[in-house]
């Protein structure tokens, strides 16, 4: 038996075992075709609204929670992907089952939802802020998301840099902290023109993360990373479009997205069904052909089938 074969038996084996989260086992195999599968179903049904190529920016996306009044806290839930079309940014939640469709989460996503309808905020305003947050939360650089009271002397550049700065932070900060004064500390480097770079940040994360036996919070330093790498896919960044897609097994009632229903109606909210997705399974193949993944979605499909998801 081939290693492929007896994964795939063992993962369709663990779909149907209790306690075993079986988004998490169909996340990791549906990653590496997600931008195809999206892309293919937005270009045959244009009614969703998906604009382009669908690109992923970053998995486990964390978001903060809604706060009580006056509450200052990192507490944060994540979302399955963080993508990105022509014009838009997309926070993806892959659900199994009707049932993991969560009131709370949706609650908390409505806070962003809630942003469309200002037209001068940005991704980099809001979710970008918020990211660039909590990593300095996480990392303890002292860096502060307004431009206020940085820990370090430099001068103003542009929003798009925040990210490469923190990330520059997190990487240069046992070296750049021996003093523990974060306001008189060494000047951290700025790296010119980053976004022209080539894709690195993500290798540099993983080296810096393996060297420390970094894990937990400190891991959001590989998010920021993948983040990074794509900078280069257009204006995502400073993108005022955000939306939510859920990639579930049946399109769900009103009732079961009522607290979003406001925003699916507006098209703010996307939904994709399994079954839209394995009709559209031989352009999906096509689109994968392009990157040699042909034969790992067609392996893909028949786990899905196996698990009773079509």
């Amino acid at each position: 038996m081939e290693i492929y074969e007896r994964l795939a038996e063992n993962i369709i084996r663990d779909y149907f075992t209790p306690n075993i989260k079986a988004e998490v086992l169909l996340d990791t195999i549906l990653t590496p075709v997600i931008g195809d599968i999206l892309t293919v179903v937005g270009q045959k049904n244009k009614n969703l609204g998906i604009n382009g190529e669908m690109k992923l920016l970053a998995k486990e996306f964390p978001m903060l929670k809604v706060p009580k009044e006056d509450e200052i806290n990192y507490r944060n839930c994540n979302a399955d992907y963080l993508m990105c079309d022509a014009e838009s940014v997309y926070f993806v939640e892959l659900k199994t089952t009707q049932e993991s469709l969560d009131c709370d989460q949706m609650i908390n996503y409505r806070k962003y939802l809630e942003n469309c309808k200002d037209e001068d905020q940005k991704f980099f305003d809001v979710s970008g802020a918020e990211f660039i947050k909590l990593l300095n939360h996480v990392s303890q650089t002292g860096y502060s998301s307004d431009n206020k009271n940085k820990p370090w002397n430099e001068e103003e550049s542009p929003e798009q840099d925040d990210l490469k700065r923190v990330f520059e932070a997190v990487i240069q900060y046992p070296k750049y902290t021996e003093n523990k004064g974060y306001g008189k500390t060494k000047k951290i480097p700025l790296m010119e023109n980053w976004a022209n770079e080539e894709d690195h940040h993500v290798d540099d994360a993983i080296a810096y993360l393996r060297k420390n036996k970094a894990v937990s919070s400190k891991k959001y330093l590989f998010t920021a990373g993948q983040m990074l790498d794509h900078m280069k896919y257009g204006e995502w960044w400073n993108c005022n479009k955000i939306k939510l897609l859920y990639l579930v097994p049946e399109t769900p009632s009103d009732k079961e997205i009522k607290e979003i229903l406001e925003y699916y109606q507006k098209g703010f909210v996307i939904i994709v069904t399994f079954r839209e997705m394995m009709e559209q399974a031989y352009l999906i193949g096509k689109e994968s052909e392009k990157q040699k993944l042909k034969k790992y979605w067609n392996w893909v499909m028949e786990i899905l089938i196996q698990c009773g998801l079509y």
